[in-house]
C-alpha cells in the first residue's frame, strides 16, 4: 500500500473511532483511565478494519482491472484472428479464381516451383492442387491430406 493510502486511512480511522466514542460518551465510563484505554481500542479497531476494507477495495480494483485489460487484449486478438481469416479466403479465392483460366502447362511449370521450394504460399498451393486435380493433371492433392491430418489431429 502507498503511503498515501496508509494515511489517509489512519485518518479515516481516527476520524471513525472519534464519531463513535461521541455516539456511545453516555454509556462509555467518563472518569479514571477507563476512557482513554477504550478509546485506543476503538481507534486500533477502527484503525485495523479501515486498512483491510482498503487494502481489500484497492486488490479487488487492480484484479478487475487486469481482467479488464486481459479480456480487451482477447478481444483485440480475435478481432486481428477474424481480419487475417478473411483476408487469407479473399486471397484463396482469388488464386482458385485465376488458376481455372491457366493452362495446364502454366499450372505444372508453377506446381514445379512448389515442388522444388522456390514458392511457399501454402493458399496459392490449395488453390493450384484443386485445380490440378479437377483437370486430372494430379491424382490428389497433398495440401487437403495435410489439412486433414491437421483437422483430426485438432479434434
Amino acid at each position: 500500500m502507498s503511503t498515501f493510502k496508509i494515511y489517509a486511512t489512519y485518518v479515516a480511522g481516527v476520524i471513525i473511532a472519534i464519531l463513535l466514542m461521541k455516539a456511545f460518551r453516555d454509556i462509555l465510563p467518563q472518569d479514571g483511565a477507563a476512557p482513554l484505554f477504550i478509546f485506543i481500542i476503538i481507534i486500533s479497531v477502527v484503525v485495523a478494519l479501515t486498512f483491510y476494507v482498503t487494502d481489500s477495495a484497492s486488490n479487488k480494483l487492480k484484479d478487475i482491472s487486469e481482467k479488464n485489460k486481459l479480456k480487451s487484449k482477447v478481444r483485440a486478438d480475435q478481432k486481428e484472428l477474424e481480419e487475417n481469416m478473411r483476408s487469407n479466403i479473399e486471397e484463396y479465392k482469388e488464386f482458385k479464381n485465376s488458376f481455372q483460366y491457366f493452362s495446364d502447362d502454366s499450372l505444372k511449370r508453377i506446381y514445379q516451383k512448389y515442388l522444388n521450394g522456390e514458392k511457399n504460399s501454402d493458399l496459392e498451393q490449395l488453390a493450384l492442387e484443386e485445380e490440378m486435380v479437377k483437370r486430372k493433371l494430379l491424382k490428389y492433392s497433398p495440401m487437403h491430406e495435410k489439412l486433414y491430418h491437421l483437422k483430426k489431429i485438432l479434434k
